[in-house]
C-alpha cells in the first residue's frame, strides 16, 4: 500500500484488473534501495515456488494413500468374497473326504469301492475349485502381504493342499484294494495282494498323521477350517489304523505268516454260556491263503472221563467248579475270559486224542451270518433249502429244534457244525473277495460273536490289537461285564431278549455305588407242546418254556458285594432268575467299588456278551459332586463301550 498507493491497494482488494510497470531508478530511489527491494522480491518469489512445490507433493502423497486405500478396500472385499467361497469349497471337500475314507465298509465291498471312486471324483472337483479361487485372485495376492490377514490366506491354502494329500491317499488305497479284491482264484486268496493293501493302509496312516497341524495365528475362516480338518484327519487316521490291524489279523488267519491249525468251536446262541455253548467242532487248516477243514462233528465224540486240567483259580473253582468246565464241553466257556476257555479246549481236545493246534476259534451263529455274507448261500445235507445270511439263525436255532423231541439233540448238533464247515469250504469252490472276508471278520468280532486265541505270543498280540481275543482284562480299565447263561437243558435262547440298566452313584468319598438291573423277556409261547427247543428238561424245571438264567456280573477287582468272589483277577457276582413263557422278570445286583477315581475321573468299560439279540444297555449316573459326562446314556451293544466322567 505504501509502495504503490492507496488506489493500487484497492485494485488488489477489489479484484480490479490492472497492469504493473517496471520501476525505474529514478522512481525507486537510489541504487542501494533498489537492490534491497529486488532481494526481498526474489526471496518472496522463491518461497512461493517452494510452497507450491510442497502442495503438489502433498497432493501426490494423498493421492497415493487414497489409491492404496481403494486398492486395499477392493482387496478386502474381493478377498473376503474369495475366502468365503474357498471356505465353502473346502467344506464340501472335507465332507467328501470324510464320506470317502471314514466308512470302513467302503473299501471292503464291491459296491462300496464303486461309490468310493465316484466320491474321489467329487473330492477332486471340490479341491480344484477351492484351489482356483485361492490361486487366481489378485485380491488375495495383495492380502498375502498384510501380516494380520496373510495367515488367513496361507491357512486356507494349506488346508486345500492337505485335502489334496487326502485325495491322493484315497486313490492309492482304492487302487491297492481293487488289486487285492480282483486277484486270487477259486482255491485261494492272493496273499501278496492282501499284504500290499495292508502296507498301503499303514503308509496312508503315516502320511495323514503328518497333516494334523496347529492353528496358531489363525483367527477367521482358516481357523474354523483347520480345526475341523484336524479332527477329520484324526478320524481318518484311526479308521486306517483299525483297517491295517484288520488286514494283519486276516493275514494271520489266512496262514500268510506260516501254516496255521485251529480248533474251531461251534458256539450255540440258543443255549448260552458266556458265549454260545460249545456243541460241535471242526479242525481248520490255513496256509498261504488256502483253507481246508475237517468234517464237522459233535463234541459227544470228545467225551472225557476226567478233567483235562485242574482249576487253579479259587474264584473260578468256587463259582464254576460244579459245572466241570475242564471235562464237560458244554461248560467249557462258562467263565467270561475266552483265552482261559480256549486253553482248556486245547487241553481237552488233546486229551480226547486230538492233534496239536495253534489256537482256537469260537464261532457262533451270528458270526456264521457275517461269514455267509462273504461266501454267499450254501446247501447242507439234512437241511432243506439254502442257508444264507438272512435265515441261518432261524434255521439253526429254532427250526431244527422245534421238530426235535426233548433230549434228541445229537443229530442237530452235527448239522450246525456242518454249516460252519460248508461256509469255510466255500472259499475253495468260489472266488471270494478277500476284503469282504476282512469285513466279515471285523463285524463278527465287535460283539464277541467270533473270538480267536493263539498260542504264539506274536500272533496273540495281533489278535488283541484287533480286539478279537475275548479277554475281559487284556485292554485294562474298569471292566463291567454281564453274562446271562442258560440254566435249563433247552434251546430257549432264541426267545430271550435282555436289557441291562446300570444305576451309578458316586459318593463324596470316591466310592461308587452300583445297582445293576437285568430284565429278561421270554417270548416263548405259553402252554406249548414239549420239545427240545422249549423243554422242559424235568431236572431244573417241569414247565414247558420256562427259562432259568444264571446271571454273572464281572466288575473291577476292588468291587465288593454280598457273596462276590475274586475270579480271574475280577470281582464276580452271581444270581439266578426264573422267567415263565410270555413273561418279563428282573433282578438287581448291588455292588460297591472303592477307589475307582483316577486323577479326578471315573472310567468304566462295558463289555458285551455275544447274545443272539444284542442287549439294550442304559447307564444313569448321579453324584453330589460336579462331574462332566453323560447323566443318562442308552445304547444297543455295538462293541465295548467306554464311558468317562470327570470332575469339573
Amino acid at each position: 500500500m505504501f509502495r504503490y498507493g492507496w488506489a493500487h491497494f484497492n485494485q488488489h482488494r477489489l479484484n480490479i484488473r490492472h497492469g504493473h510497470r517496471t520501476p525505474t531508478a529514478s522512481s525507486t530511489g537510489t541504487d542501494g534501495s533498489t537492490k534491497k527491494r529486488q532481494g526481498i522480491t526474489s526471496h518472496i518469489k522463491s518461497r512461493r515456488i517452494k510452497w507450491a512445490g510442497a502442495g503438489i507433493g502433498r497432493q501426490i502423497v494423498l493421492g497415493v494413500i487414497f489409491f492404496s486405500v481403494v486398492i486395499l478396500g477392493l482387496s478386502l472385499v474381493g478377498g473376503a468374497y474369495r475366502l468365503f467361497h474357498a471356505r465353502q469349497e473346502i467344506a464340501s471337500a472335507q465332507a467328501s473326504a470324510v464320506q470317502t475314507l471314514s466308512n470302513k465298509q467302503a473299501l471292503f465291498t464291491p459296491g462300496g469301492r464303486a461309490q468310493l471312486a465316484n466320491r474321489l471324483v467329487v473330492l477332486s472337483q471340490n479341491i480344484d475349485n477351492a484351489n482356483s479361487g485361492l490361486q487366481k485372485s489378485w485380491s488375495l495376492d495383495v492380502l498375502k502381504h498384510i501380516p494380520f490377514v496373510s495367515n488367513e490366506v496361507s491357512g486356507l491354502t494349506q488346508s486345500v493342499s492337505d485335502l489334496d494329500s487326502v485325495l491322493i491317499q484315497g486313490q492309492l488305497l482304492l487302487w491297492k484294494v481293487n488289486q487285492a479284491a480282483n486277484s486270487g482264484g477259486v482255491n485261494s486268496i492272493n496273499v501278496p495282494a492282501v499284504q500290499a493293501a495292508s502296507s498301503q493302509f499303514q503308509s496312508s496312516e503315516m502320511v495323514l498323521s503328518t497333516l494334523v497341524r496347529p492353528d496358531a495365528g489363525m483367527w477367521g475362516p482358516s481357523k474354523t477350517v483347520r480345526d475341523r480338518l484336524n479332527k477329520e484327519i484324526q478320524q481318518l487316521v484311526r479308521t486306517l489304523h483299525n483297517g491295517s490291524r484288520g488286514m494283519n489279523f486276516a493275514l494271520d488267519v489266512l496262514g500268510a505268516n506260516g501254516p496255521r491249525t485251529y480248533f474251531l468251536a461251534g458256539l450255540n446262541n440258543a443255549e448260552m454260556r458266556d458265549q454260545g455253548m460249545v456243541l460241535s467242532y471242526a479242525v481248520l487248516h490255513a496256509a498261504n491263503g488256502h483253507f481246508t477243514i475237517s468234517p464237522a462233528q459233535s463234541v459227544n465224540g470228545l467225551a472225557l472221563s476226567k478233567p483235562a486240567v485242574p482249576l487253579t483259580d479259587p474264584g473260578t473253582k468256587t463259582i464254576f467248579g460244579p459245572l466241570l468246565p475242564t471235562r464237560l464241553w458244554p461248560s467249557v466257556n462258562a467263565p467270561g475270559d475266552f483265552p482261559t476257555s480256549a486253553r482248556w479246549m486245547e487241553a481237552m481236545y488233546q486229551q480226547a486224542g486230538g492233534t496239536h493246534v495253534d489256537g482256537v476259534i469260537g464261532m457262533d451263529v451270528n458270526a456264521l451270518e457275517f461269514l455267509l455274507k462273504a461266501t454267499g448261500p450254501i446247501r447242507v445235507s439234512g437241511i432243506s433249502g439254502v442257508v444264507n445270511s438272512g435265515n441261518a439263525s432261524a434255521i439253526l436255532l429254532h427250526r431244527l429244534y422245534v421238530s426235535t423231541p426233548p433230549g434228541g439233540q445229537n443229530a442237530r448238533r452235527d448239522e450246525t457244525a456242518a454249516v460252519a464247515g460248508a461256509a469255510i469250504q466255500r472259499f475253495n469252490t468260489v472266488k471270494v473277495d478277500p476284503l469282504h472276508f476282512v469285513t466279515a471278520l471285523s463285524s463278527a468280532t465287535v460283539n464277541r460273536h467270533l473270538l480267536f486265541y493263539a498260542n504264539n505270543p506274536a500272533v496273540e498280540s495281533n489278535i488283541v490289537g484287533f480286539h478279537a481275543n475275548g479277554s475281559l482284562t487284556s485292554s485294562g480299565g474298569n471292566v463291567v461285564h454281564v453274562a446271562i447263561e442258560s440254566g435249563v437243558k433247552a434251546k430257549l435262547g432264541y426267545y430271550i431278549h435282555s436289557s441291562v440298566t446300570y444305576n451309578i452313584r458316586s459318593g463324596l468319598d470316591n466310592t461308587l455305588y452300583l445297582a445293576t438291573t437285568i430284565t429278561l423277556h421270554n417270548s416263548a409261547p405259553s402252554h406249548a407242546k414239549a420239545s427240545y427247543a422249549l423243554g422242559p428238561d424235568n431236572v431244573n424245571t417241569h414247565i414247558t418254556g420256562e427259562y432259568i438264567a444264571r446271571i454273572y456280573e464281572w466288575l473291577p477287582s476292588h468291587a465288593s458285594s454280598p457273596g462276590s468272589v475274586l475270579e480271574n483277577g475280577l470281582s464276580l457276582n452271581y444270581s439266578v432268575l426264573h422267567v415263565l413263557p410270555g413273561q418279563t422278570a428282573s433282578i438287581t445286583m448291588r455292588s460297591i467299588i472303592q477307589n475307582i477315581h483316577r486323577n479326578g475321573a471315573i472310567n468304566l468299560r462295558f463289555v458285551p456278551q455275544g447274545e443272539l439279540y444284542a442287549a439294550t444297555n442304559t447307564v444313569n449316573f448321579t453324584s453330589p459332586r460336579n462331574f462332566g459326562g453323560p447323566r443318562t446314556l442308552t445304547w444297543v451293544s455295538a462293541g465295548t463301550k467306554s464311558i468317562t466322567w470327570t470332575t469339573k
